[in-house]
């Protein structure tokens, strides 16, 4: 049972698809946020220039860059390249992995491919979810805030063991499909 679970898509498919909400709403929002900034800055840029050029006082214009642009892109970035990452990997565009797996000889893959998805996994334990738990709790009890929104910093580092969430999920699926697809006698790609 927990076989037929782990190796079909009754989870994959809704987890995925939130995965790559999270991913499109963060890059979405990213692509405002830049637009944004950039925009008041060219704004504020046009406002010097009337005023030190033309005499013109033109107060409707911004002073510049609105200062939270910049701090909130930075936070959109890390959480869209680390929840990419995750959905990178179940789409198994981990180059790396797929490279070392394809230069073993057939015989050999599938224990190289399981070894390969055990070290995933024990990076992401280890890593992601008990490293970035630790960054999550630490930032909790210190109260710290972001400078410029002034979100608590638990709230943006919370992403890392989310990822290693979806890490372990992902790479347990892969596992056990890997390890079906050679029972049945297919070589590992």
């Amino acid at each position: 049972m927990m076989e037929e679970y782990l190796g079909g898509t009754k989870w994959r498919r809704p987890l995925v698809r939130l995965l790559e909400l999270l991913v499109i709403g963060a890059m979405g929002t990213l692509v405002l946020d830049v637009l944004l900034g950039v925009g008041t800055r060219q704004l504020g840029t046009l406002k010097y220039w009337l005023d030190s050029e033309w005499g013109v006082a033109a107060v409707f214009l911004p002073e510049g860059q609105i200062g939270w642009t910049e701090e909130l892109a930075r936070i959109l970035m890390v959480w869209t390249a680390v929840l990419g990452a995750a959905l990178a990997f179940e789409r198994r565009a981990h180059l790396g992995v797929d490279y070392l797996v394809g230069k073993f000889h057939p015989g050999t893959r599938k224990l190289v491919q399981t070894i390969g998805h055990l070290v995933v996994m024990a990076f992401a334990v280890l890593v992601l979810i008990k490293g970035g738990a630790t960054v999550v709790e630490r930032t909790m009890e210190s109260g710290q805030l972001t400078p410029a929104l002034g979100l608590r910093k638990w709230m943006v580092y919370s992403v890392v063991p989310l990822s290693g969430v979806f890490v372990i999920l992902f790479a347990l699926q892969n596992l056990v499909s890997d390890l079906r697809r050679t029972d049945r006698g297919e070589v590992p790609e």
